[in-house]
């Protein structure tokens, strides 16, 4: 994959992440806990295999966008 590639694709997944966060209200230790096995799979993966990798990071991306969501509304 091209670089402008991966970075749609985490572009797509903070987006998604924004909108799915308008629906569900996550708070943030769920939100941390759900980024753990992202986290480490990326950490095992990185010279291993590039596709487990990116779908790591997409879901650090998307629980990321989950948490912008929640913190900028939660604001009175």
């Amino acid at each position: 994959m091209h670089k402008a590639h991966i970075f749609f694709a985490f572009l797509v997944a903070f987006i998604i992440g924004v909108f799915a966060g308008s629906y569900f209200d996550i708070s943030k230790t769920v939100s941390l806990l759900l980024m753990i096995p992202a986290s480490v799979a990326v950490l095992i993966f990185w010279k291993r295999s590039w596709v487990v990798v990116l779908v790591g990071l997409c879901l650090i991306f998307f629980i990321g966008g989950m948490l912008r969501f929640n913190d900028v509304f939660s604001r009175d």
